[in-house]
């Protein structure tokens, strides 16, 4: 015996709720486009790159970019982490920058024809000044840790002259 199938009645949409429908499934997808582009943008922050750079790397603008942050806490908190590790990155690159001695010097023929080895000065001016806008960067970013440290003492003498 055929067992007749029940037809159940299909609710037909308006023209306003299909676009409605089309501008939120739209929105859906142009958020997961930004959170991938976030994603992006916090790795490059976390090895060394500015906020700026890495937008402009990754193709987002930087009111989208604050939106997100302001609309989800957890992302907020992911960009302080990814300022914090590029820190760290900036951190290592000096040590390493510092560290780095293979290209101080320089070969060049004498007068005589012989291989001379002298020292690369822009080399080890160019490494200094590296260091430097490392360093003043660092201390822009968290100046607690990695500032200018001012001791200041509390020991003052006054001298009041009586007439």
């Amino acid at each position: 015996m055929a067992v007749a199938k029940k037809k159940t009645p299909t609710k037909t949409k308006t023209v306003a709720q299909l676009k409605k429908e089309a501008a939120e499934k739209r929105r859906v997808a142009k958020r997961k486009v930004d959170l991938l582009k976030f994603d992006k943008v916090m790795n490059s922050i976390e090895w060394g790159s500015s906020l700026r750079k890495s937008l402009d790397i990754n193709d987002l603008k930087k009111d989208m970019f604050y939106s997100l942050c302001d609309s989800d806490e957890s992302l907020a908190e992911r960009y302080m982490r990814a300022c914090e590790e590029r820190q760290e990155f900036l951190f290592d690159e000096l040590l390493d920058i510092a560290d780095e001695s293979t290209l101080d010097n320089k070969k060049i023929k004498s007068r005589s024809g012989a291989d001379i080895e002298v020292l690369d000065k822009e080399y080890v001016m160019r490494s200094a000044l590296r260091i430097e806008t490392r360093k003043w960067a660092l201390s822009k970013m968290n100046p607690k840790k990695y500032g200018d440290r001012i001791e200041v003492d509390g020991k003052t003498t006054h001298v009041i002259e009586m007439e």
